[in-house]
């Protein structure tokens, strides 16, 4: 098993982040961030800047599921979330986009967390930057799940310019095709038709593991897993170890 070592400037400086998504799991992210730059800040380091992406609004349904409250219905997810922050004075340099996410720009940020729930948007990601190579060690923490189960995988977007650098693949390097498949768009029209499609809990288990693995990479500058897969129902967590081994289980042969 293998470990992988923070870039120095992304301990030293004060990285940014993208939560590409703040519906049902980006919108626990989103709160589990909170914590996590407070933490930060605490023990003397600069936090980190964030940037939201979600075009959608916050609906009725949404109340109880997601994290979102009765007079947010209406507005916009992103701005719901941000905005909220900047009323309690605090992460003013935090923004929202009320937009789709811009792969072009993916690499404009230190680390892009993707918590959507269109496999295909993945798929894009994934594809878009798979050949691409860059100085920049921009690293897709992506936070997956179901009704009852999900996985948080974090890997490097792109090809890293140092072919000797270890190099931490990606859920699209994983799961690929596996994503390329069409989604089905039909919404819940309650509370009550939203969990009877998902287990409670499974959202906040999914961000709690996803900023537990950041808060690990931040806090010691390394870890020796770059994911887990969960199930609420058997109560269960495995770790994705960084093994070469573990990674040509999934038909992914590191160089």
């Amino acid at each position: 098993m293998l470990t992988y070592h923070a870039n120095e400037s992304l301990i030293i400086r004060k990285p940014s982040i993208a939560l590409v998504g703040a519906g049902g799991t980006g919108s626990f992210i989103f709160r589990e961030l909170i914590a996590l730059d407070n933490l930060l800040r605490r023990v003397g380091g600069q936090g980190f800047t964030l940037t939201v992406f979600d075009p959608s609004e916050v609906r009725e349904a949404n109340i109880g599921r997601q994290a979102f409250f009765e007079d947010e219905v209406g507005l916009n997810k992103a701005k719901a979330l941000v905005t909220g922050q900047h009323m309690q004075g605090l992460n003013f340099d935090w923004d929202y986009k009320s937009t789709t996410f811009n792969y072009n720009y993916a690499l404009n940020y230190d680390i892009v967390i993707t918590a959507v729930d269109i496999p295909k948007i993945r798929y894009e990601l994934g594809k878009y930057w798979t050949d691409s190579t860059s100085n920049r060690e921009t690293l897709w923490l992506d936070v997956g799940n179901d009704e009852n189960s999900g996985n948080v995988i974090l890997g490097h977007l792109a090809q890293r310019t140092d072919k000797d650098a270890l190099r931490l693949p990606n859920c699209y390097d994983l799961y690929g095709e596996m994503y390329n498949v069409e989604h089905d768009d039909k919404k819940s029209c309650s509370l009550e038709d939203a969990l009877m499609k998902q287990n409670f809990g499974v959202n906040q288990m999914a961000a709690r593991l996803a900023v537990q693995l950041l808060t690990n990479l931040f806090t010691k500058g390394f870890v020796n897993n770059h994911g887990a897969m969960f199930n609420t129902e058997s109560m269960t967590t495995t770790p994705l170890n960084i093994d070469p081994n573990v990674w040509a289980t999934y038909g992914y042969e590191s160089i």
